[in-house]
């Protein structure tokens, strides 16, 4: 483990996940642990590792081979002979033994940025892992918690291996869960992260330790504007969005589930209408008659096609240049489209033979 740092506000849950995931798996695994967090309760961790292990094991652990804990005070953290020191020669016996694992809540009371951390100190933060256990041959470890690494002293932040950054999920409504970013060393940067993921509170690791100063303090909302889910916006965005769905899945449906045939009638339904100005114009030529224009010798009809979803007429010419005139200058359909261009007749047949159609040999 070396050294790691949890970090995050008050009630973020940086002490719950260091109980639940670094001192509750250490006693069960035997070891020592040496804190300062306020209300560690060994005997209630025997119980709870015991009676959950039953369920998760094939054999249960015994209560005498788990681990124990050593409750110290904040001023003897700071005290000399905390940590073991090779170099002392008085006999004296230090608290923290090899193998232990160091927990210290509110890290930045001892270790500050405006004082430089004693040789004893410093001595353990770069040698912890010389200090292993005569029998089980564990090493040292240390685990620090406070609200942001920044505050430590920069020759302690140097020897971080990994950072780890509690928040609780507030402001989407979730007092239940917290999110827990992993980094490696001690910059909280987006490419030191190695992992994120969210965790839920356990009921059962409460009373475990006393996340509190007193016993019997509680916490309270004194502004709930955090919660996004406490504005209107975000309940209108939310039922707006199975509209936006369903609208969706609508124009799906509508759109690949009509057959080609009844498309293929809809866009010749739309080709065949003849617009109003068409209309208007042939209305004053029915009253007078006129001799029907020549057959045009240059263009003839070879298709039909939708340009920004407005029906045009293809021509060709004998050079096979094409050229586009809309559909409301035609009338009939099929074969007996015809339309006047160039003050000729313009149909399937008019034009040079030589040209190529655009339809000739299309399979349809």
């Amino acid at each position: 483990m070396a050294i790691n740092v949890y970090c995050g506000l008050m009630g973020s849950g940086k002490s719950y996940e260091a109980v639940s995931s670094i001192i509750v798996p250490a006693i069960a695994a035997g070891r020592r642990v040496v804190s300062n967090i306020d209300g560690l309760n060994e005997s209630a961790i025997h119980e709870y590792i015991l009676r959950h292990s039953k369920k998760g094991k094939k054999a249960a652990l015994s209560a005498h081979a788990l681990g124990s804990i050593v409750h110290v005070s904040n001023d003897r953290v700071s005290q000399s002979e905390f940590f073991p020191d090779p170099d002392r020669v008085d006999g004296a016996v230090p608290v923290v033994q090899p193998g232990d694992l160091v927990v210290i809540d509110e890290a930045w009371r001892f270790w500050p940025t405006s004082a430089k951390p004693s040789h004893e100190h410093m001595q353990f933060f770069r040698m912890h892992r010389h200090y292993a256990h005569a029998e089980t041959g564990v090493t040292s470890d240390l685990v620090l918690l406070i609200q942001d690494i920044s505050g430590l002293h920069p020759d302690l932040k140097r020897v971080v291996e990994m950072s780890v950054r509690t928040t609780k999920l507030k402001s989407l409504g979730l007092n239940r869960r917290y999110r827990v970013e992993v980094f490696e060393g001690y910059r909280q940067t987006k490419t030191a992260k190695t992992a994120t993921y969210q965790k839920a509170y356990d009921k059962a690791i409460f009373p475990l330790y006393q996340s509190y100063g007193s016993g019997n303090a509680r916490e309270t909302t004194v502004d709930d504007r955090q919660n996004i889910f406490k504005g209107s916006k975000v309940w209108i965005l939310l039922a707006m969005i199975p509209v936006f769905l369903g609208g969706g899945i609508w124009y799906l449906i509508s759109f690949f589930g009509s057959s080609p045939t009844q498309q293929a009638k809809e866009v010749s339904s739309q080709l065949d209408t003849p617009a109003p100005a068409a209309s208007a114009l042939s209305q004053p030529e029915s009253k007078e008659k006129k001799i029907a224009p020549p057959l045009s010798a240059d263009w003839r009809i070879v298709g039909l096609t939708l340009i920004d979803e407005r029906p045009w007429v293809v021509l060709q010419n004998a050079a096979g240049k094409l050229r586009y005139v809309h559909r409301s200058n035609f009338e009939g359909r099929g074969v007996l489209m015809r339309g006047i261009i160039d003050n000729a007749e313009v149909t399937m047949y008019s034009g040079s033979g030589s040209a190529g159609s655009l339809l000739s040999g299309a399979k349809k």
